[in-house]
């Protein structure tokens, strides 16, 4: 199986609110259809990758911690992020 790292810049693209982003976050979401087609494909991540992605999140683009905290339950229901 090939494993492809997915790195802050893309999660902080993905996951932003800014309409700044807007042109970003529609070129993952293309590129996350792709990877979501191949059957010999995982995508993966590191904590410090997540760690960076929330620390900008909250301070240069006024994400709310409780909004991160959603998303993370819903990361940890799905099964998508592991320790």
């Amino acid at each position: 199986m090939r494993r492809i790292y997915i790195d802050s810049n893309v999660l902080i693209a993905y996951f932003s609110t800014d309409k700044a982003e807007e042109s970003k976050k529609k070129m993952v979401e293309n590129a996350l259809g792709v990877f979501a087609q191949l059957k010999d494909t995982q995508l993966c991540t590191s904590m410090w990758a997540v760690t960076e992605m929330v620390n900008i999140l909250i301070s240069a683009k006024e994400l709310t911690v409780l909004r991160l905290r959603k998303w993370r339950a819903s990361w940890l229901a799905r099964g998508a992020y592991k320790r």
